[in-house]
C-alpha cells in the first residue's frame, strides 16, 4: 500500500489543489428575500373589488357554494421558503443546493400566482361582472412581482455559482 499523503509524495508530483470558494452573490440573495417578503405580504392586501365588496387572500370566495375562502395561504407557503433561502444564502454565502431549491420553489410560486390571476379573471367572466364594477387591487400583483423577483434572484445566484468552475489539477500543475 502506498502512502498518498502530501508529505510522502515526491516534490515533482503535482499536488491536488483545494477548490476555490464559490462566490457569494448578495444581490441575488437580497432579491430572494425581497421577493419572498412580497409574497408573504400579498395575501393580506386587497386582491380585487367587485360590486363594492373588497376581497383579499383570506376572503370568502364569491363563487364558492360551500363558503370556501380564497387560498391566500399558498402565497405564504411559497413566499416563506423563498425568504428563508435568501437569508440562508446571505449568511452561508456558498450553498449551491439552496440556490437550486430557490429556483424550483420560485417556479412553483410563479405558477401559483399566475393561476390565481386567471381565477380572478374567470370569476369576473363567470359572474358577468361589468368592468366598471370589477377593480383589480394590488395584492395579487404584488405576489406575482414577488415571485418573479425571487425567481430572478434564484436563477441569478445559481448561474453565478454553477458558472464558475473550480480549477482542475491539470490546470494548476501546468501553471506550476
Amino acid at each position: 500500500m502506498t502512502d498518498t499523503t502530501p508529505e510522502a509524495m515526491p516534490p515533482s508530483t503535482p499536488r491536488p489543489a483545494a477548490a476555490p470558494a464559490r462566490p457569494a452573490v448578495p444581490f441575488g440573495s437580497v432579491m430572494l428575500v425581497v421577493g419572498g417578503l412580497a409574497m408573504v405580504i400579498a395575501p393580506y392586501l386587497l386582491w380585487y373589488r367587485m360590486y363594492g365588496s373588497a376581497y383579499d387572500g383570506f376572503s370568502r370566495d364569491p363563487l364558492s357554494t360551500s363558503g370556501a375562502h380564497n387560498r391566500g395561504w399558498l402565497y405564504i407557503v411559497f413566499g416563506a421558503p423563498l425568504l428563508v433561502c435568501g437569508a440562508v444564502q446571505l449568511l452561508a454565502r456558498r450553498v449551491t443546493a439552496v440556490a437550486a431549491a430557490s429556483v424550483a420553489i420560485g417556479v412553483l410560486a410563479l405558477v401559483v400566482c399566475l393561476g390565481f390571476l386567471t381565477n380572478a379573471a374567470d370569476l369576473q367572466a363567470t359572474l358577468h361582472v361589468p368592468s366598471k364594477k370589477f377593480h383589480w387591487e394590488p395584492g395579487q400583483w404584488v405576489g406575482l412581482a414577488g415571485a418573479m423577483v425571487a425567481l430572478a434572484g434564484g436563477v441569478g445566484t445559481l448561474t453565478r455559482r454553477v458558472g464558475e468552475r473550480p480549477a482542475t489539477v491539470r490546470a494548476v500543475s501546468a501553471v506550476a
